[in-house]
C-alpha cells in the first residue's frame, strides 16, 4: 500500500487520496498515537529517581499522595506534555517556512524568531537577574515576535519573496546572536545557567509553562489547517499559483506569521531547540508525499514522538544528572543536515 499521495493534477490541486490511501494514513497515525502513548507511559517509570510500576499506576488512580505521586503530577506527567506539544509545534512550523520559503533546507529560524528569543532572554538572565524564572517565557516571546517581524518587515519592503525573507532573517538573526554573545561576556555567575537555557530543555518546567505555550501552540496548530491548501498552491510557483487565485503575498506572509508563533511558544518555554523543525518535515515528506493536509499532522506526530524520546533519553542517560535536549538533537541533527545538504548538491 503506498501512502505518497504528493501527485498534483492538471489544474494545479493536489490529488486527493484514495480510500488505500486514506486508510494508510489514518493506520499511520494511529501507529503513531500507539507509540507516543508507549514512550510517554515509559516516561513516567525513569529519570533522576526510578518509580516503581504500582507506585505510578497508584499515582495514577488517585490511591497514592506520597513524594512519589508529586514527582509524577508536579513534574514528569506536564513535562510529557510540554514536550508532546512542544515537538508538534516545532515540526510543524518547519513545514509551513519550508513551504513559504520553497525550500526543504528552510527552518524555523529562518526569519529569526529563535535566536531573537535567546537574546530578549539572556539580556534578562545576566543584567536584570532578579526578574522571576516564570516571567522568562513572556520574554522569550517578546523577543521571538519582534525578530520575525522585523525580518517580515525588512522583506516585504520590495516585495516579499523566500530569498529576500532568507536573507532579512539571516540577518536579524546575526545581529541577535551578536547580542548574545556580547550578553554573555558580560553574565559573570549567571553565565552557567544562561548556557544551559542556551542548549534547549525541559528541566524544572511544569504545568505554569504548559499554560504559556499552549495557547500561542494552538493558535499556529489551528492556523495550520486553514494553511494547507495555499501552501500545496504556493509549491507549484507563483505564476501558477496567482493562475488559480491565490494571494500570494497574503499567503506567504500569514505562513511566516504562523511559523514564528509556532516556533516562539517553544523557545520561550525550552529554548533554542534546533533540528527537529527541520529534520522532522523531510522524513515526513518521505513516508506520506507533499500534501500538506497530511504532511501536517503526519509531521506533528512525528514531531511529538522525537522530542518526547528526546526528553526521556535526556534524563536518563546521565541520571541524576540531566542532559540539554538540545545537545541529543544537535547529534542527530547535525549529520542529518549534512546528508541533506550532500544530496542537494550531488
Amino acid at each position: 500500500m503506498t501512502l505518497l499521495i504528493g501527485s498534483t493534477s492538471s489544474d494545479g490541486e493536489a490529488a486527493k487520496p484514495g480510500r488505500k490511501g486514506c486508510f494508510g494514513i489514518l493506520g499511520l497515525m494511529a501507529l503513531g498515537l500507539v507509540v507516543l502513548a508507549g514512550i510517554g507511559f515509559a516516561g513516567l517509570f525513569v529519570g533522576g529517581v526510578t518509580t516503581p510500576f504500582q507506585v505510578v499506576i497508584d499515582a495514577l488512580l488517585g490511591r497514592s499522595a506520597g513524594p512519589e505521586a508529586a514527582i509524577l503530577w508536579k513534574l514528569r506527567i506536564p513535562r510529557e506534555l510540554l514536550a508532546i506539544l512542544a515537538g508538534a509545534a516545532l515540526a510543524c512550523s518547519g513545514v509551513v517556512m519550508q513551504g513559504v520559503a520553497r525550500n526543504a533546507l528552510a527552518s524555523p529560524d529562518l526569519t529569526g524568531v529563535l535566536t531573537g528569543a535567546s537574546f530578549a532572554i539572556v539580556v534578562f538572565y545576566v543584567f536584570v537577574p532578579s526578574v522571576p524564572a516564570v516571567i522568562h517565557p513572556i520574554i522569550g516571546l517578546a523577543g521571538g515576535l519582534l525578530a520575525g517581524g522585523t525580518s517580515l518587515l525588512i522583506a516585504s519592503a520590495g516585495g516579499l519573496s523566500p530569498v529576500r525573507l532568507a536573507l532579512a532573517g539571516s540577518a536579524v538573526a546575526s545581529f541577535c546572536a551578536a547580542g548574545i554573545t556580547t550578553a554573555l561576556v558580560h553574565a559573570g555567575p549567571t553565565v552557567a545557567s544562561a548556557f544551559f537555557w542556551l542548549t534547549g530543555g525541559l528541566a524544572g518546567r511544569g504545568w505554569q509553562h504548559l499554560g504559556v505555550m499552549l495557547p500561542w501552540a494552538v493558535a499556529g496548530l489551528g492556523a495550520c489547517v486553514v494553511l494547507a491548501r495555499p501552501l500545496d498552491l504556493l509549491a507549484l510557483g507563483d505564476e501558477a499559483a496567482e493562475t488559480l487565485g491565490l494571494n500570494i503575498r497574503f499567503w506567504r506572509v500569514a505562513g511566516a506569521l504562523t511559523a514564528i508563533v509556532l516556533s516562539v511558544g517553544v523557545v520561550a518555554v525550552a529554548g533554542p531547540i534546533g533540528f527537529l523543525g527541520l529534520c522532522i518535515p523531510y522524513i515526513a515528506r518521505s513516508i506520506v508525499g507533499v500534501r500538506h493536509q497530511v504532511l501536517l499532522p503526519v509531521s506533528a506526530m512525528l514531531g511529538a514522538i522525537a522530542l518526547l524520546s528526546a526528553d526521556t533519553l535526556a534524563r536518563t542517560m546521565a541520571a541524576p544528572r540531566e542532559l540539554p535536549i538540545g545537545v541529543l538533537t544537535a547529534i542527530v541533527g547535525g549529520p542529518f543536515l549534512v546528508h541533506l545538504v550532500w544530496r542537494k548538491t550531488a
